[in-house]
């Protein structure tokens, strides 16, 4: 569905919705799943509506014709309306669903759609809202049973329901409704909150590493970033973002061509599982931060790679302090070369000078000479001492 009309529909269904925050918990999983669902229901039901209402104007059933269509008014309005909060769409758009299937139970009887659409808005009531708001679906099909009940019962209903069913074979099918939407109001709750742990788990993981876990889907070329994305780079909420139009960009541009060659030839070899790099990253004040980005690569079956899930770690500090290591290190190899080439001059005159003294050979040099000599090198070995005594200090790793 890459059609222009159709991704002129959804964008009018995107404007019209309220803005979901970017989260990772269920509720926001389930605001997404909610807008997907409406995106999909209103042109699927309007393929249902047109040969539905044909069939109820040629069989006489005007009436339910007519409910059908304001039905589908009603979810348009609910797809369309910007006005509407995001609680509401849900409430209507369940709520429309369960009138549908009470509608249909009511001129049509079991046989028709009608109990489907309540097991169905059951469903959806339990895919949209939390588990504790779930059983109210329950509680109204109980209600539209109760209500069928009487109307057979005191026998107000003159339709196919009225006619084929008494009161106790009418309790017997809503018995089971009932129970199949309790069952999926009980069970689908336990599947959410096994993701949802899931996702509290990462959560937990997140708030106890500084590191930023990110997941890199090759499919559509996106990332996820946990929370963390803010923190170390000081840059507001981007949890999904373009690969190549947010985060290369913020790559130092000396780094940027290596780790995008780097990362594309990962995946692209199939014996490689692990990804490990270090780069730097521009921050929202405009400095760099050192990183250290390691990785796994998800593979499918023909060990084409699906997704990257890594972590990236601030390593700005340890690579200052590493520097200032080799600073060091530089800094003494010209302190040990000093020591060993330039000090032996002045100290070797020093030595020779004084065998000459020793050796009482005065006729070589006389007396103010030698002493002038002595001078010089004392002189010149005290500021080669001097020189080493700055750049020691200058060594040392505050």
């Amino acid at each position: 569905m890459n059609t222009p009309a159709w991704k002129w529909y959804v964008r009018m269904v995107n404007r019209s919705f309220p803005k979901i925050k970017e989260d990772t918990g269920i509720t926001y999983w389930q605001n997404r799943l909610f807008l997907h669902i409406i995106i999909y229901f209103l042109p699927l039901s309007l393929l249902v509506v047109i040969p539905g209402v044909i069939m109820c104007f040629k069989s006489g059933f005007n009436e339910l014709g007519l409910i059908e269509i304001a039905t589908f008014f009603v979810i348009a309005l609910i797809t369309f309306s910007g006005k509407i909060s995001l609680t509401v769409k849900k409430f209507f758009f369940v709520g429309v669903i369960h009138f549908i299937g009470f509608i249909l139970l009511y001129y049509i009887g079991s046989l028709g759609p009608g109990r489907l659409y309540l097991l169905m808005a059951t469903f959806f009531t339990v895919l949209v809202f939390p588990a504790h708001k779930a059983y109210w679906s329950t509680v109204l099909i109980i209600l539209i049973s109760g209500v069928l009940a009487l109307g057979i019962h005191y026998k107000k209903i003159h339709t196919e329901l009225g006619a084929h069913y008494n009161l106790f074979s009418w309790l017997a099918v809503s018995v089971n409704l009932v129970i199949l939407s309790w069952l999926i109001v009980l069970l689908m709750p336990r599947l959410f909150y096994k993701l949802e742990q899931a996702n509290e788990r990462f959560r937990i993981i997140s708030r106890a590493t500084s590191d930023i876990i990110w997941e890199w889907n090759l499919a559509d070329n996106h990332i996820d970033f946990s929370s963390g994305v803010k923190e170390m780079f000081g840059y507001n909420a981007l949890p999904v973002m373009a690969w190549d139009k947010w985060w290369l960009e913020k790559i130092h541009p000396d780094d940027r061509g290596l780790v995008a060659n780097f990362y594309g030839a990962c995946a692209q070899n199939k014996n490689a599982s692990t990804v490990r790099l270090q780069y730097r990253v521009q921050c929202g004040d405009g400095t760099y931060k050192h990183v250290f980005n390691r990785a796994a690569i998800v593979r499918d079956k023909a060990f084409k790679p699906e997704r990257m899930i890594g972590a990236i770690q601030d390593i700005s500090e340890i690579t200052s302090y590493v520097n200032a290591i080799e600073s060091q290190n530089q800094k003494l190899r010209e302190i040990a070369w000093t020591q060993s080439h330039v000090v032996r001059a002045p100290l070797a005159r020093l030595m020779g000078l004084v065998n000459i003294l020793k050796n009482d050979n005065k006729k070589e040099l006389d007396l103010n000479e030698m002493l002038e000599h002595l001078t010089d090198s004392a002189n010149e070995l005290d500021k080669i001492i001097h020189d080493i005594s700055l750049k020691t200090e200058a060594a040392k790793i505050s």
